[in-house]
């Protein structure tokens, strides 16, 4: 199980679908897709192999998600759901895997896109994550 699909499973709470309903996509939304909506991204997903190399590897990711909508108020909504799904999650099989954590790493500054009237303000999680044998 890639990083891809489990944070797809774990973002998908029932205060997410919420929100953003199925507006949820991996790095790009359909054209004209209706506000409020949520992409993110896997910026890296790399394998931390052990000493012992016949154990399950180790992998350290960092997901973006950009939560997209017309107001502020929107945006932090999305984004409270996000933290409550991804969020001090630790210890959990997740599908294929097992998560060992996931915690929140990073926030970006608010911007709005005057064309479109849309506000965004990325934030970053870090997931570690063993494939289950």
């Amino acid at each position: 199980m890639q990083a891809e699909q489990i944070v797809s499973k774990l973002i998908d709470t029932d205060e997410v679908k919420q929100i953003v309903g199925d507006k949820r996509a991996l790095a790009r939304l359909p054209h004209n897709t209706k506000m409020p909506a949520l992409v993110y991204n896997i910026v890296n997903d790399v394998p931390d192999p052990m000493v012992n190399y016949k154990s399950n590897t180790l992998h350290k990711a960092r997901i973006q998600f950009d939560p997209l909508a017309h107001t502020i108020q929107e945006v932090k909504q999305i984004q409270e759901a996000i933290h409550n799904a991804m969020n001090f999650k630790q210890n959990i099989g997740v599908g294929e895997a097992f998560v060992v954590w996931s915690r929140l790493d990073l926030i970006g500054q608010m911007d709005k896109d005057d064309e479109t009237n849309v506000w965004t303000q990325s934030v970053d999680y870090i997931l570690q994550y063993y494939q289950k044998v």
